[in-house]
């Protein structure tokens, strides 16, 4: 009798013993996990930041790739990516250029020169844009964002 009831005993430590084996591994699963998810959303969250312009100026090109339609240009010491483009049969200048950590856009007649580079409309934050041609048909954007980090991207400007 007495053997009996030391086995049952063992019996129930052993299945203890394993649940709590299972419940550790379970938590210190979900921990990980965890930790990894917060890893990937920061990683998302840094190239999106350096993503995104680099995309609405691609996109920008793109869309207004004609013959000499687009040029860099420099108002007050600030150079600008000047894209030509009809509306309405009117001549227009969109300006894109970094002003006060933003990049930012202005639409202008073409020839008017009488504004000044606040006036232009926010589109994101950002601490500098720097614009060179290379070579005919080849602009590098070189982008730096709020935290200083700075990559770069060359844009075809070739029809």
């Amino acid at each position: 009798m007495k053997y009996q009831t030391k086995r049952h005993s063992i019996d129930i430590l052993f299945i203890l013993l394993l649940f709590a084996g299972f419940l550790f591994t379970a938590v210190m699963l979900v921990t990980m996990g965890t930790r990894e998810y917060r890893n990937i959303a920061v990683t998302m969250q840094e190239n999106s930041s350096l993503r995104t312009p680099y995309a609405y100026l691609m996109q920008t090109v793109h869309q207004n790739k004609a013959e000499d339609a687009i040029r860099i240009e420099e108002i007050d010491g600030v150079r600008t990516l000047a894209i030509r483009r009809e509306i309405s049969g009117s001549p227009y200048i969109l300006r894109i250029y970094s002003y006060e950590d933003s990049l930012m856009e202005m639409l202008t007649p073409e020839g008017n020169y009488d504004f000044t580079l606040a006036a232009g409309t926010m589109i994101l934050p950002l601490q500098k844009l720097d614009l060179e041609e290379p070579a005919e048909g080849v602009i590098i954007a070189r982008i730096t964002e709020e935290t200083g980090r700075t990559d770069h991207c060359v844009i075809s400007t070739i029809p």
